[in-house]
């Protein structure tokens, strides 16, 4: 019996009689010897893994552009191990759309002096923009200084994490690796007259996963799974307590790109004056089917002009009726919208909500009234 060692996996073979009887040694011929070994040329391959390093960090100005899936297809949560596979030959295409992930310079950013001591941006689409430092200066882990979440109908959300950083992984982050860490900082938006709240929460990172992406023209057969799952909490004035919650799930073969070839991103915010729930998929492959618009053209309704002090138009969307709640959800105004522009005239100076009402569905926007 002989043992080999590789990747810290002990294996154990038996070796032909041949090797270790003298008088059969010259039976043992070139073609037995290349038939035993060639399975084990092979092993240091299937038994590396990979992993989230230092070295394949994406640097600043990695970009790849994606394409923009149905958003109800399926997280699959609960497939999670080693050796196991994600199947999405059948994804359905957002109208042949795509959009990018880009890492910037976060000192650039236009959210930039709400976190000075960033490095990094990485910006998923227009939805969400992750602020951290990772790997500069002999750093062991990326340390995340908060994010900006971005809402079609409620606007953008800062969080910073000036008093107490979220970590998000420990270099190197392998597949079975857990991460747990709080956080503490503050809630800004427009939404928020009075400026930025206090706000904090906890979060879980961790590689769930190693197996096989499928997706609708390949499958990459060596891909980990980073999934975090954090909820930041904050008491906004006349609200009460409001929770921002992300699941994020990044799959990864850096032997194709340092950027994630699959997302899938689902952000919750919960208040008793509002409640969003958006969800992206993004897919390096285009996928074969398509489904039309759904919640993805609500970026394309836009209310003008915000802030507004007389009226309000409405471009992109044809509605039948409407209705304005304030911050705290309270009906203010409704009626039949049969007219181009909204008379906001009679409303105070704040903040509100307009609910724009068709056959189809509802459109919520935010706004400003000064």
């Amino acid at each position: 019996m002989h043992k080999i060692s590789i990747n810290h996996k002990t294996i154990y073979i038996s070796v032909n009689k041949y090797l270790f009887y003298p008088y059969n040694f010259l039976k043992f011929e070139k073609n037995d010897f290349m038939k035993l070994l060639l399975p084990f040329l092979f092993l240091p391959t299937l038994l590396i893994s990979q992993s989230l390093t230092v070295a394949n960090e994406p640097a600043i100005g990695a970009s790849a552009t994606l394409y923009v899936c149905d958003s109800n297809t399926i997280d699959y949560e609960t497939v999670v191990g080693n050796a196991v596979s994600w199947d999405y030959s059948t994804i359905s295409s957002v109208n042949s759309l795509t959009n990018d992930i880009t890492v910037t310079d976060a000192t650039a950013s236009p959210n930039a002096a709400s976190f000075p001591n960033s490095v990094k941006s990485m910006n998923i689409a227009s939805s969400i923009s992750l602020f951290f430092n990772n790997g500069s200066g002999g750093m062991s882990e990326r340390v995340s200084q908060g994010f900006v979440f971005s809402d079609p109908s409620a606007g953008d959300f800062v969080i910073t994490f000036a008093n107490d950083e979220q970590q998000l992984m420990t270099y190197p982050f392998s597949y079975g690796d857990l991460l747990m860490d709080n956080f503490d900082g503050t809630l800004e938006t427009a939404l928020l007259p009075t400026g930025p709240v206090p706000a904090a929460g906890a979060g879980v990172a961790t590689i769930d996963g190693q197996g096989t992406l499928i997706l609708p023209q390949n499958s990459y057969s060596n891909v980990i799974r980073y999934k975090l799952v954090d909820t930041v909490s904050a008491t906004i004035p006349l609200v009460g307590v409001a929770q921002l919650t992300r699941k994020l799930y990044e799959y990864y073969d850096h032997t194709v790109d340092s950027l994630p070839i699959f997302v899938h991103l689902t952000t919750t915010l919960s208040s008793s004056a509002i409640n969003v729930e958006s969800t992206l998929v993004l897919s390096k492959e285009m996928p074969q089917t398509f489904s039309s618009l759904s919640e993805m053209d609500n970026a394309n309704i836009v209310v003008y002009p915000n802030p507004a002090s007389v009226s309000l138009s409405i471009n992109n969307f044809d509605a039948d009726a409407y209705k304005i709640t304030n911050s705290i959800g309270k009906e203010v105004l409704s009626g039949l919208l049969n007219m181009p522009k909204l008379d906001i005239s009679s409303l105070d100076a704040g903040n509100y909500f307009v609910h724009l009402i068709s056959n189809e569905r509802t459109v919520v926007k935010s706004f400003i009234k000064k």
